[in-house]
This record gives structure tokens, sequence and C-alpha cells, in this order.
């Protein structure tokens, strides 16, 4: 703010009030702009106001101060608007900007990727290019089952020895077409297929989507029937559950199965609920039970803030995620079709997707190791996003990691049996992540051999020597905790 000798020094310290809201705009006549600017200046000292003036727009006619905690902005306007002097007087408010998420370069040939705002938000294809080696995923939808003709969704379905996708918990049966919708568009939202051709991108990991339907449009869902689901995963040996569901009150009984399914190292996903509570004080369940394998999560809009119905808790919600206008699969009975849905349950099905990536990739992490990991790894944002994490999920930097090579750079030349420095940075701090080794690789990819012992990431540097001379040398920084947690050099020479 600009110095001005002549303003009125404040007599008591200002708060930690955002300042936009405490400040006053005053419109008067730009043709009488000094005489009229005397008149609110004397006006508001006679109040005993103390405030601050901020810079006029004589052109404007805009007469601006910024008041003092003191006073109450209401009752300032209200005298200021009363001045004969004064055309109008506002309070100063924030624009809701009309902004527009700019689609990145099509990487994909998925005609509807450019919608999707919630990948290139969490920064989907960075990850999708992370070289760590993967191995297959079960994620068990327990919804209103899927869609299996969707094209976007059909490649990714669990199937089972006798062809079956999954398990209709209502029938009995193995009828698992979707109906309703719900159950595709979280499908969608975990695991649509990339480079076919057609709808919407997706992930490029061995996903596969298990469908264990429990309620559709005449069946509401109830507890015992979501146990007959969950003891259906259990037993396909499914990795994660995505629960984009909740109950109007505590049910100890799952509670208890709960307890279980974290015994068998299953990621629970719950969708911190749409009713905009606290759920520090008003828990939403599933997702409030405190369990190291439960994951729950809030919604965010595209300006990374709280959309008004997804309910939150500094201490009961673990991270955020998008939630509203997510596009995904759907479909009309048998008929494939793509949709944008908003709620916990996107957010919940981008996080169980997101768990899902980092279980294919580091396949002897835990539940809560892989929930605590997403926690670390979330972009934080200056907006209002009360959750644990303080933050909304970033594929891209749990998938890779938070290791970045800084040395050697692409196209050095180092000599074969010197001390070369490698370097790096850390960009934030996980249990996932608290060693390194380097290795090197003489093709600039597999096979990689080990130059170090475990190094404290936080050491941010090893001296290592290079064994043998190569056109196409690599170093990678690899977490000793997390196979599928590291970072790569550029090409480099060894002579």
């Amino acid at each position: 703010m600009p110095t001005d000798p002549q303003r009125r020094r404040r007599s008591v310290q200002l708060g930690p009030t955002d300042p936009v809201y405490r400040q006053v705009v005053v419109m008067v006549e730009p043709e009488k702009f000094a005489l009229s600017t005397s008149a609110v200046y004397a006006f508001l000292d006679g109040l005993g106001v103390i405030y601050d003036k901020l810079p006029p727009i004589p052109g404007l006619g805009v007469v601006p101060v910024e008041l003092a905690d003191r006073d109450d902005v209401a009752t300032v306007l209200g005298r200021l608007n009363a001045v004969p002097a004064v055309k109008v007087a506002e309070q100063n408010q924030y624009f809701d900007t009309t902004e527009t998420l700019v689609p990145p370069p099509m990487s994909v040939d998925d005609p509807l990727y450019r919608y999707q705002w919630a990948l290139f938000k969490i920064g989907a294809e960075a990850a999708w290019a992370h070289p760590a080696k993967t191995s297959p995923v079960v994620v068990a939808i327990l919804d209103t089952g899927i869609s299996t003709t969707h094209p976007d969704l059909a490649p990714h379905l669990w199937t089972d020895a006798f062809g079956h996708h999954g398990v209709n918990i209502l029938t009995g049966g193995t009828d698992v077409e979707d109906v309703d919708g719900h159950g595709t568009l979280v499908a969608g939202a975990v695991a649509a297929v990339s480079n076919n051709g057609v709808g919407i991108a997706g992930t490029p990991w061995p996903i596969a989507l298990m469908a264990v339907k429990f309620h559709d449009a005449r069946t509401r869902p109830n507890v015992l029937n979501a146990f007959y689901a969950i003891d259906a995963v259990r037993a396909n040996r499914a990795d994660v559950i995505a629960a984009a569901w909740h109950l109007p009150r505590r049910s100890f009984a799952i509670f208890l199965v709960l307890l279980i399914v974290n015994a068998a190292g299953i990621v629970f996903v719950a969708g911190a609920g749409n009713d905009g509570l606290d759920n520090d004080t008003l828990p939403t369940y599933p997702a409030s039970y405190n369990l190291p394998n439960v994951i729950s999560v809030m919604a965010t809009n595209e300006h990374d803030s709280k959309p008004g119905f997804s309910s939150y808790g500094w201490t009961s919600v673990h991270l955020a995620a998008p939630g509203t206008r997510v596009l995904s699969t759907d479909c009309f009975f048998a008929t494939a079709r793509w949709r944008l849905f908003s709620g916990t349950s996107a957010a919940c099905a981008l996080v169980a997707s997101a768990a899902a990536a980092l279980k294919s990739m580091n396949p002897g992490w835990k539940p809560n190791e892989i929930r605590d990991h997403l926690k670390a790894s979330v972009d934080t944002v200056a907006r209002w996003l009360p959750c644990a994490a303080g933050g909304r999920l970033s594929l891209a930097r749990a998938v890779c990691g938070p290791v970045h090579v800084t040395a050697p750079v692409a196209g050095a030349s180092v000599k074969a049996g010197a001390a070369l420095a490698v370097t790096w940075t850390s960009s934030y701090s996980t249990s996932r992540c608290t060693s390194v080794r380097v290795l090197f690789s003489a093709t600039g990819a597999a096979p990689w051999t080990p130059l170090t012992a475990p190094v404290l990431v936080g050491a941010s540097a090893a001296t290592v020597v290079l064994p043998k001379a190569t056109a196409t040398a690599r170093i990678r920084v690899q977490s000793v905790q997390g196979p599928g947690l590291f970072d790569e050099s550029g090409l480099f020479a060894v002579t």
C-alpha cells in the first residue's frame, strides 16, 4: 500500500480478516472530485472512523478507503450513503471469474478429453507418462452395477474364470448391468479407456473394474446388502473399494466389517458426503470411520474451492479431489453415452483411481501407506479446503514422487571411473520416500544397476562412479520405500 503522510494512523492492530472485505468504494462526481473527496474524508473524521486512504481514481470519481477492525462496515456504508457529495458507497468484493481451464495438447485420441478439466487439474498426463513398472490391480465399484458394453469401460472390466464381470447382490446372480447410471459414472472416473478413438480419456494402468451391484432404482442401498457386497469383494481379492455412498447414522456393524476389510489389505475410498456439513462435528459414515484403510474425500470445483454441497472436516476428511462437472461414462439401458456429474462420488472415484495407480506401481504398500502418501502429495491451494491434507489430489505428484534429479543434465559428458555428483531436490515430504538409491542404465532403460546404498532423501546428493563408457547413459534416483517413486536424468555420455 502506498505511503500517504496525511493518512490517519490506525489506533488498533488489524486482525487476520481479509482486507478486501474492509475496503469501501465511495463514488463521487469526477467533475467535483477534489471538493467531494475532502468532504468524504472530513465526514469519516467526524464519525471518529479509523481508516486508511487508498489511492483514489479521479477520472472515475472513486474514493476508496480501508476501515480498521473496530469499525462496522455496514454502519459506515449507511452513513456514507447519506452524504450529499456521495453518489454511492459500497463494500469491495471479489469477482467470480468466468475462467475456463485451458485444455492441454491432445496427447490422446479420445475426442472428449478436452472437456475433462479434472484430469489436467490433477496432472494426469505427467502421471500417465511415468515409466514405472506396473502390476494388475482390481477396483471394486460397490454401486448400481456397470454398463459392460460401454466402449470406454469394456476393456477395463474385471472378469472371473467364467467370464462374469462381477456380482449382483440383489439377485444372487452375475448380471451387473447398470440401469441406474451411477455405478457407470463412478467406474468411468476410476478407469475409462484411453486412446480408443471414442469418448473420454482415462487410465493407462492395468486397473480391472469389478462390478458389485447392491442397489438400483427400485432397491435402496442398505447395510446388509452392503455387507454381502463387501464379502464378495473380499472373496474375489479386490485391492480397492470405491464406496460412493453413505449412511444417515453410525453403524458399529459396518465399523466391524471394515476392520475385516482392513485386515485383508483392501483400500476403502469413501465420499465425505453431499450435505455440506462439518464431518468433525456431524460425522458421515463410512467415510468418518477412523480406520487405517479408509480414505475420506471431499469435493473441489474448477477453481480449487469447496463447492457448497461438499461435506468437509479438518480431521475426519483426508483430502480433496475434483467433484463438480466431472465428465464420465454413462448409459441409458444398453446405450453408451457420456455426461457430467457432480458430488463427492466423483471425487471419491478419482482418489480410488489414484490409490489403484499407487498400488499398481508399489504392490507392497499397505492401505494406510497409500492414504498417507496421497495426503502428503496434494497440491496445496490458497483457497478454503478444510481437510486434513489441506489440499487437492495431485495424481502427478503422488505417482511420480517428490524427487527431481538436477544433475547430471541431459547431454553432459563424464569420464568412466571418475567421481560424478548426482544431485536432486525434494518437493514434498512423504513416509514413502525417506531414502533413495542411485541407479545407472547404460541404455537409458532397464536393466538398472544400483550404484549406492540407501541415502537419506534430504541429503540431496550422492557421489557415484560410472562403471562403463556409453553414449546413452541415464541416472535414476529411486525411493527405497516405493519402487514406483523415482525420477530420471536425461541421456548423457560416459566416455
